[in-house]
């Protein structure tokens, strides 16, 4: 039960990561936010861009199997109720200084979040299959931070044109996931859990990269009972990795796979 919650745990935090990236109301989308970014380095050499989002940015209330995304495989991922955010997120790459792009992302792993707000209120999380099944579904309230490193993909952007890494991929990161207390519902095969968390600290890798693949590790404290998560622990237990793949591979401008 303690690793389940965690694996929904960590999906959780990574959606609601990405909802705030695409937000355009006060997410990271937002034009406010987009306008204020603050480039730093000179151009042609290497240097960051960053986004501040401060809370609350809320995001919802989202109504009962509101569609956040679909993928490849016809697979959306639906949600419900609010999630609260407020952090930066910071992109490493070539200063060009120019308006637009102000930074170049030249490796796969250039952006970083650092949400240090992240605030669940009856946030419900389930992906509906192709078919129609919901393999399993959680319910959060609770308070949190997590700093994500998400994997872009490269563009394919043609020929002579410079090597920049900026399709969103689900690879990524998840790294000091903290929760000091919460509470989670989980529903799988037909059965209804809920419990307690207290002291939850996690680390994930979601897909495949750089010599990390598929894993959870961490600890948590469900209805006062500590659970340990052994490193190299499978985040997904049916992860395969052409399926992982062929789930992101029709994003327009990809060039291709995410390299494990």
């Amino acid at each position: 039960l303690g690793t389940g919650a965690a694996r929904l745990l960590v999906k959780s935090f990574a959606t609601a990561t990405s909802a705030a990236n695409g937000n355009a109301m006060c997410g990271f989308a937002a034009p406010a936010v987009l306008g204020a970014g603050m480039v730093a380095g000179a151009p042609g050499g290497p240097g960051t861009l960053t986004f501040t989002v401060n809370p609350p940015c809320a995001i919802g209330p989202l109504p009962a199997g509101f569609t956040l995304a679909q993928n490849c495989l016809g697979t959306q991922t639906k949600a419900s109720g609010t999630v609260t955010v407020g952090g930066t997120k910071v992109v490493r790459g070539i200063v060009t200084g120019m308006a637009n792009p102000p930074i170049l992302p030249v490796s796969p792993d250039a952006g970083t979040f650092n949400l240090t707000t992240m605030n669940f209120n009856t946030f419900e999380l389930y992906d509906q299959l192709l078919d129609g099944g919901t393999p399993s579904r959680s319910t959060i309230t609770g308070n949190g931070s997590v700093v994500v490193q998400p994997v872009a993909g490269q563009s394919d952007a043609g020929a002579g044109a410079p090597i920049v890494y900026t399709i969103t991929t689900p690879v990524a990161g998840i790294e000091g996931l903290t929760m000091a207390t919460g509470n989670i519902t989980l529903v799988s095969d037909g059965n209804t859990f809920n419990v307690d968390l207290t002291n939850v600290s996690l680390n994930a890798f979601n897909g495949s990269h750089g010599g990390r693949t598929n894993s959870l590790s961490g600890s948590l404290t469900v209805d006062g009972q500590p659970v340990m998560i052994a490193p190299n622990t499978p985040l997904d237990p049916a992860f395969n990795q052409a399926t992982f793949n062929a789930s992101y591979v029709c994003a327009p401008g990809l060039l291709g796979p995410v390299a494990p």
